[in-house]
């Protein structure tokens, strides 16, 4: 019927054939995560002013992680000497200088972004808290360093080395501290360690928190970007069968 076959020969359309074939069945993403043994292990250490500077690191990157919805990379980038870096009992505002974001899509735009994590009334879990004392752990080393993303701006790091207070440290090492607090929930075994800022947004729409008020939260540039690379789980606390049956 069909006199010349080049067309059956492309890669494109052998492809989009294979995969019509394809009877691969796609899960949802069904991860629950219970963060109770993250949040038994901060009340077992104790208060803040008891902690070691090794674990009261570890608490704050994680806390910032998933309370403020940030990367490891953005948490390296806070700029204390920004200023409208603010710090009250209730309420924390972050700047975060040069995140991964730009304006326009335009990498030489850079910005600065703002994030504000508010307190919890217990103050064995309350990032505020944490901030407070590890600032003053902190205090008398403010350091000057290049930005490691444009050397010619220079900002004063929040995060430090915990064995030296005067050297600053890089998102890897932001990330290790992350992990291990991270490596306490009880994950399934195959699981791979989700990121903190996944944890902590997926947390909050399970606990009733609006999806489009996450997304602002996190800075993350639409709910389908959301959807696809950091929630982890698709429930939510709304009773639809309540709503529908009311």
């Amino acid at each position: 019927m069909y006199d010349d076959k080049s067309s059956f020969n492309d890669p494109d359309f052998q492809q989009f054939f294979l995969a019509l074939r394809r009877r691969e069945i796609k899960h949802t993403k069904e991860l629950n995560i219970d963060i109770k043994p993250v949040v038994d292990y901060f009340r077992q250490q104790g208060e803040n002013e008891s902690l070691s500077t090794v674990v009261l690191t570890q608490k704050l990157c994680w806390l910032l992680g998933t309370c403020g919805f940030l990367r490891p990379n953005d948490i390296m980038c806070i700029d204390l000497s920004n200023d409208k870096f603010h710090l009250d009992r209730i309420t924390a505002v972050l700047p975060i200088l040069i995140p991964k974001e730009t304006r326009g899509g335009n990498v030489v735009n850079r910005i600065c972004r703002y994030t504000t994590v508010k307190s919890h009334d217990d103050t064995l879990l309350c990032p505020v808290k944490t901030l407070t004392e590890y600032l003053r752990r902190i205090q008398g080393h403010d350091i000057d360093v290049p930005h490691p993303k444009d050397a010619s701006i220079r900002y004063r790091p929040l995060l430090r080395d915990v064995r030296d207070p005067s050297r600053h440290v890089g998102a890897e090492r932001i990330s290790n501290h992350i992990a291990f607090i991270s490596r306490k929930l009880n994950l399934p075994k195959d699981a791979k360690l989700p990121k903190a800022r996944a944890i902590g947004s997926t947390a909050a729409i399970k606990q009733g928190a609006r999806v489009d008020d996450v997304v602002v939260h996190g800075n993350w540039s639409s709910s389908v970007l959301f959807d696809k690379f950091y929630r982890l789980n698709a429930a939510t606390a709304t009773n639809f069968t309540s709503m529908v049956l009311s």
